[in-house]
């Protein structure tokens, strides 16, 4: 379960209109202020929490939730796109309705809302589980006997280890290792991380550093390392890497 960012709404907004009616099918919804469903502090769309009502209405009941997918522009009058109406309704209750001009569209604290916070509640608890990586070997490729990597997602930070057991080294060079859950490209920003290899037959019998970082340059960011070297021909070796690194909400 991924942690989601609660949409920030614009202080004091007040609700936004519709400029022409929907029926309780229409998915392109026409409004007055499309600024209102744009997170203040981010400017992403807000997609969940958007609730449509006829203010000479007072029945609660009939009050709709709707998700949306996009928008036809960040500010102004416009239309908000790709609707999935009447979301969250208990039978009749919040079903979808047709609404005429004039009715007022507004991000509310809805039921999407309240399992959205339910939601990053659990996730920001995270148990540890096995992780699917890649190495990517620059030269040649290491007989390895076992790979153990698992990893935590805590909201959008990620903890992990990783462990390598090579029972031959066959002077391989290892060039990078993709992460266990896909970070954002950050221009200019790298993580360092905890790492060290260890040469079990006397090549190398002190631990050494290979300076694993997280390279957030990357496209597809990755896990780096500055001073690896090759892992010898006829050798055993052994290579950790570790630490937290930051991923998309």
């Amino acid at each position: 379960m991924a942690y989601k960012k609660i949409p920030n709404v614009k202080k004091n907004s007040p609700p936004a209109l519709l400029t022409s009616g929907i029926d309780n099918s229409t998915g392109t919804i026409p409004i007055d202020h499309l600024e209102y469903f744009h997170d203040k502090e981010t400017g992403a769309l807000i997609l969940e929490g958007i609730t449509i009502w006829d203010q000479a209405d007072p029945d609660p009941t009939h009050r709709e939730e709707l998700v949306i997918t996009g928008a036809s522009d960040t500010t102004g009058a416009g239309n908000l796109t790709g609707g999935t109406r009447g979301v969250n309704a208990d039978g009749t209750n919040g079903s979808a309705r047709a609404f005429s001009a004039g009715a007022k569209i507004a991000v509310m604290f809805t039921t999407g809302i309240i399992n959205q916070i339910r939601d990053n509640g659990e996730a920001a608890v995270g148990s540890w589980g096995n992780s699917t990586i890649t190495p990517t070997w620059s030269e040649g490729t290491p007989d390895i006997t076992s790979t153990v990597a698992r990893h935590v997602r805590n909201g959008n930070v990620v903890t992990f280890a990783m462990t390598f057991n090579i029972s031959d080294g066959h002077d391989a060079v290892l060039d990078s290792i993709s992460l266990p859950v896909a970070a954002t490209q950050i221009a200019g920003h790298q993580v360092p991380l905890s790492s060290f290899k260890l040469y079990s037959d006397g090549v190398d019998d002190v631990v050494s550093d290979p300076y694993a970082y997280v390279d957030y340059n990357e496209a597809t960011p990755i896990i780096k390392l500055r001073a690896v070297g090759s892992f010898p021909d006829g050798n055993t070796a052994v290579l950790n890497i570790a630490g937290s690194y930051e991923v998309p909400t």
